[in-house]
This record gives structure tokens, C-alpha cells and sequence, in this order.
């Protein structure tokens, strides 16, 4: 059964032409045979294909490559792209890459060495022209250098304007560029400041209402049933210091209230009015 995910359709169809070949089956049994082996995408791939592509073998085998992106410009980037994967040793990656290196030069129908040094030529100036004078040239498909000169000159007189290489950044754009990432890395550094901050001052807010840290109490999610009942603070023991200081206090306040009282009961004498025996007394 094929799997997407660890396993290449080209490889697999490869494999599977090979014990077809091998059981000596039919060739019109093949798409068949295949679509009992596939699932997923693929699967749908074929459903996709009418009736009668899907008895011709050939054309599955296409529609498939073609959904694995096995294509020229596919293996291409495979090639160029190839990295080791975690679950394999040196040596199969460098047979992976290989295997990319054939297919690519194979669809490309590349047999001698002109050709392959006109393959590699020709994938170079792809990637370093225009977007717009890369599809100009692919979609003509040159045959030699030389045709593809002729193809570059005619594009270059139709389109005046347009630029061959691709944009590349002047000095302004670069000083523009890394000011603008200087800038913006400030804040940045700014807000995750603020919230590794925040999230210190968070860890240190206490709940009043269950007594958890993290949260405060309008947030708090514990249930009533779950909650204990508040802890009474222990009554802290006075110290000798402090009742003296509290003696020292009321006897201040009881000689201010004596002497009020006395000042109180003098201007009561002085204001209420005399009798002739005390005038008499007084004279």
C-alpha cells in the first residue's frame, strides 16, 4: 500500500512496473492492480481521470508523477534542495540525491555531455533572470544556446522597459532596509521585556479569596465548597517598649483633660454672678 508520507511515488511505481514485470502480468491489468494499491490523494488523482485513461497505464503513471511533482523542473529543485533526513545515514541520502540527479537529466532527455552542460547553463540563467524573461524562455523551450540567445535578443527589442536580471537591492534600499529592522527590533525587545514583567508580577499577586498565587480575586475559579475558611491572624504580644509608650500617652492625655477641666471650672467662677457677701469679702 503506497504512503505519502514516507515513501516517493516515482519509486514506488518504479518498484511496482518491476514485479508487475516480474509476475508477468498483463499490461492492461496494470491500473488495475495499481488502484487497489493506493489511497488518499492519489487515489483521488486517479478518480479524476476518465474512463478511459484510467485503463491506459501510461496515462496514470503521468497523472501520478505529475502529483508528485515529479516532473522536470520538480526533480530540479529536489536535486538542489536535498537535505539528510533524520532517519537516514549518510550513504542513502547520497543515493537519494543521485537518484533526483538521474531522473532530472532523464526526463530531460540528456544522453551526452553537450547536453548536460546546455541543461546546467540553461537551469542558471532561469534562476538568474527576470520572472518575466524566465517564462518568455520556458515557454519557447530553446534547444541550444544558441537558440536561446536568439530568444533573449527578441525579448530584450520587444520589451525595452522591462529589466533581464532580477531586482536586487541598491545601497539606499539596504540602509532603508536595516533601519527599518533596527527600528522595529526595539520594540520587540521593549514588549517582551514587558512581558516577562508582567508575567514576574502575575506569578506574585496573591488571591484573597483562596489564598493562590497567580491570580487576584475577581479571576478566581475556585468553588465555594472548595474553598477553607479564612485564617485568623495570631493577636501579636506587646512588647515592653511599646506599653511604656502607650503608658507615657494616656498619662499625657489625663493631665491635657485635668488641666482643661481646671481652666473649665475657673471661668464657670468667674462668669456667674456674685452675691453682696462675697463683693464684701472681696473689697
Amino acid at each position: 500500500m503506497f504512503n505519502a508520507l514516507i515513501q516517493d511515488i516515482d519509486v514506488y511505481l518504479d518498484n511496482f512496473s518491476r514485479h508487475a514485470t516480474a509476475s508477468k502480468w498483463p499490461q492492461r491489468e496494470w491500473p488495475s492492480s495499481l488502484f487497489n494499491l493506493l489511497q488518499g490523494e492519489a487515489l483521488t488523482v486517479l478518480l479524476s481521470l476518465s474512463d478511459a485513461d484510467r485503463e491506459c497505464y501510461e496515462k496514470v503513471r503521468d497523472a501520478l508523477l505529475r502529483y508528485g511533482n515529479c516532473t522536470i523542473s520538480g526533480f530540479n529543485k529536489k536535486f538542489r534542495s536535498s537535505a539528510p533526513l533524520e532517519s537516514e545515514n549518510f550513504e542513502t541520502f547520497v543515493n537519494r540525491v543521485k537518484r533526483y540527479f538521474d531522473r532530472w537529466i532523464g526526463l530531460a532527455n540528456v544522453s551526452t555531455f553537450e547536453q548536460l552542460v546546455f541543461l546546467m547553463l540553461k537551469e542558471q540563467i532561469y534562476s538568474s533572470c527576470s520572472d518575466e524573461l524566465a517564462t518568455y524562455l520556458k515557454d519557447r523551450k530553446p534547444t541550444s544556446l544558441e537558440h536561446m540567445k536568439d530568444l533573449g535578443n527578441a525579448f530584450s527589442e520587444a520589451r525595452p522597459h522591462v529589466h533581464l536580471s532580477m531586482k536586487k537591492p541598491t545601497v539606499g534600499d539596504t540602509f532603508t532596509s536595516a533601519v527599518g529592522v533596527a527600528r522595529s527590533s526595539r520594540p520587540l525587545q521593549k514588549n517582551s521585556d514587558n512581558s516577562r514583567s508582567a508575567s514576574n508580577s502575575r506569578a506574585n499577586v496573591q488571591c484573597y479569596r483562596c489564598g493562590k498565587c497567580g491570580h487576584i480575586k475577581k479571576q478566581c475559579r475556585v468553588p465555594e465548597h472548595a474553598l477553607k475558611p479564612p485564617a485568623t491572624k495570631p493577636r501579636r504580644e506587646r512588647s515592653a517598649s511599646n506599653v511604656s509608650r502607650l503608658n507615657r500617652n494616656s498619662a499625657r492625655e489625663s493631665n491635657f483633660q485635668n488641666k482643661q477641666v481646671a481652666l473649665e471650672n475657673s471661668a464657670m467662677l468667674l462668669s456667674r454672678p456674685r452675691s453682696t457677701r462675697e463683693r464684701t469679702q472681696l473689697r
